[in-house]
């Protein structure tokens, strides 16, 4: 087994050879895609790695599937925790897809994070029940602030180049 890049490894394969798999594991802090009929069944990983995306605690409490709301979390209480799970959903994505997973529920899961994350930022809090335009309104002015900022460090920069050039230049 390829501990950088996990191939998958048969069902019959990990019944017959569970404990080498398990020392792989367990040694070699790599993880295990397992199939079952050539169907992804399910994934061996670290007790590092699972502990370390078990603590749910920092980002709030996950909500039922089909809550009213739509959303998949509990809103954050506080900027640090919408950050917390901003990054702790960026970590669960990358993980997802280095093991070869399938990332379109992580890939909702961020989008909900950053925009908590935003949202707190820009408000001092999410609000479930505020409305979607005055929401997207909020974010579009984010981005475009944030465009405008990104344009306006590279102008400083450029010109700070261009006045090293010219002292320089000067110089010799």
């Amino acid at each position: 087994m390829n501990s950088e890049h996990p191939e998958w490894v048969s069902s019959n394969l990990v019944r017959t050879q569970f404990r080498e798999i398990l020392d792989h594991v367990a040694y070699g802090s790599s993880h295990v895609r397992i199939q079952r009929y050539g169907h992804p069944a399910a994934v061996i990983v670290p007790p590092e790695w699972y502990e370390s995306h078990q603590d749910v605690t920092e980002i709030g409490k996950s909500l039922p599937g089909g809550h009213p709301s739509g959303r998949f979390h509990e809103p954050p209480a506080s900027l640090a925790q919408a950050r917390a799970r901003m990054l702790w959903q960026m970590d669960h994505l990358e993980q997802s897809c280095r093991i070869g997973l399938d990332v379109s529920w992580a890939r909702k899961y961020l989008d909900e994070a950053i925009d908590d994350y935003i949202e707190f930022t820009i408000t001092g809090a999410v609000d479930v029940e505020r409305n979607a335009a005055e929401l997207a309104a909020l974010k579009a002015e984010t981005r475009e602030l944030t465009d405008r900022l990104a344009a306006a460090r590279a102008e400083v920069a450029a010109l700070t180049c261009k006045n090293e050039g010219t002292e320089l230049t000067k110089t010799i």
